[in-house]
C-alpha cells in the first residue's frame, strides 16, 4: 500500500480554498452541494457558514466518527472520545429532549459500539463481512490530484476513509453516516451516490489491491423511546425500560463500482472543481457583494424544502447582514467531518 499523507496545511483549513502551495482543494461534499446549488455551496464550504440546526448534527456525527475512530482502532476510552467532541456543545444547545441531545445520541453510541465486538488479533468485527487489518486502516487521510483549472491551478480532492476493510481478496471502503431515519429512502440512496464514487475511486489510486466497493455503516440518530407509562409491544416491558434496545443502525452494501462508472464520476468531478475555483476566485470573503448574485438552482431542482438556508438566507432576500446573524461560523474541514 502506498503511504497515504495527510496535508501539511490541515491547521489552516478553512473550508474548500486555496492552500499554501498555491494549489486549490475540495472535497466530496463541495462537489456534490455545488451540483445541488450555487448559493448554498457557497455559504457552507466557501464561507463556512451554518445554521444551529445543521451546526448539531454535524458535530454529533463527528462525535460518533471519533468514537468509532478509538472503537475500531484498538484504543480504550471511544465513548469519552465522543464526549470530547460533542458534550460541552451539545448542553449548551441542545434540548436534553431532542433526538440530537448528548444524552440521546451518546447511548445510541455506546449499544452501537457493545454489538461490534472487534477482536483485534484477526480483525474480525461482530455483524461485519470484511477484517480490518489494523489501526493504519481506520480515518485514513488523503489528497489526490483530481484536475486542472483554466488559469493552471491544479485542484486537489481531499478527504478521509473511515476504514478500510479486507473483503474477498481485495479492499472495500467503509463510510460511517449518522441519519435521523434508516428506511428505504435511505437505502435507495447510495447505489448511485457521488460519495461512494469519490471515496473507491481516491482508494483505487493509493491501493496495491483491488478496491471492490463501500459498505455505509449507517446509525440512526433517532429519540429513544422513554415513557414510564406505555408498555412496549415488542418487548413487553415499558418504553422507560428497553428504550436503548430500540438503538438501530445498518451496514448497507456492497455498493460495487465499474471504471465505467468512475469515469463518468471524474468528468462530473472535474466540472464541478472547476467552477467552485471559478466562484471562489470570483467571491473570496466578500459575502456582502455576491451573496444575493449567486445562482440558485435549488428552486429547479426541488433542494430548497431540505435546505438550511431556507428561512435565514433565501426567503428573506439573501441579505448578508441577516445571513451572518442567523448563521454561525464552522469552518468545513472534511478531514474531521
Amino acid at each position: 500500500m502506498r503511504q497515504l499523507g495527510l496535508v501539511s496545511e490541515v491547521s489552516e483549513w478553512s473550508g474548500i480554498g486555496m492552500g499554501s502551495d498555491g494549489k486549490f482543494r475540495v472535497d466530496s461534499s463541495a462537489l456534490k452541494s455545488g451540483y445541488k446549488c450555487t448559493t448554498a455551496a457557497t455559504l457552507r464550504y466557501i464561507w463556512g457558514l451554518v445554521s444551529k440546526s445543521e451546526r448539531a448534527n454535524l458535530l454529533a456525527g463527528t462525535a460518533l466518527h471519533k468514537a468509532l475512530e478509538v472503537h475500531l482502532g484498538g484504543g480504550a476510552g471511544a465513548l469519552e472520545a465522543f464526549d470530547e467532541v460533542y458534550k460541552t456543545w451539545a448542553s449548551q444547545n441542545v434540548a436534553a429532549d431532542d433526538k440530537l441531545s448528548w444524552q440521546n445520541t451518546r447511548l445510541i453510541t455506546q449499544k452501537w459500539i457493545e454489538a461490534h465486538h472487534i477482536t483485534y488479533e484477526t480483525g474480525v468485527v461482530q455483524g461485519w463481512p470484511f477484517t480490518i487489518r489494523g489501526p493504519e486502516h481506520i480515518e485514513i487521510g488523503f489528497e489526490l490530484p483530481l484536475t486542472t483549472a483554466e488559469d493552471g491551478t491544479e485542484i486537489l480532492l481531499l478527504g478521509r476513509l473511515d476504514v478500510l476493510g479486507d473483503y474477498q481478496g481485495g479492499y472495500v471502503v467503509v463510510d460511517h453516516k449518522s441519519t435521523g431515519f434508516i428506511n428505504q429512502q435511505w437505502f435507495d440512496q447510495w447505489p448511485m451516490d457521488c460519495s461512494i464514487d469519490a471515496y473507491v475511486w481516491a482508494a483505487r489510486q493509493l491501493l496495491d489491491k483491488p478496491v471492490l466497493g463501500a459498505f455505509i455503516n449507517g446509525v440512526q440518530f433517532s429519540k429513544l423511546p422513554s415513557d414510564t407509562t406505555r408498555k412496549c409491544k415488542d418487548h413487553g416491558t415499558k418504553y422507560s425500560e428497553c428504550g436503548p434496545m430500540h438503538a438501530k443502525w445498518e451496514l448497507a452494501g456492497l455498493y460495487e463500482r465499474n471504471e465505467a462508472m468512475l469515469a463518468g464520476w471524474k468528468a462530473d468531478a472535474d466540472q464541478m472543481a472547476q467552477g467552485l475555483y471559478k466562484i471562489y476566485s470570483l467571491v473570496g470573503n466578500d459575502i456582502d457583494s455576491y451573496l444575493d448574485q449567486l445562482q440558485q438552482e435549488g428552486k429547479f431542482t426541488g433542494e430548497c424544502r431540505w435546505c438550511e438556508y431556507k428561512k435565514a438566507v433565501c426567503e428573506i432576500g439573501r441579505r448578508a447582514g441577516v445571513a451572518r446573524a442567523q448563521l454561525e461560523f464552522a469552518p468545513w474541514n472534511p478531514l474531521e467531518h
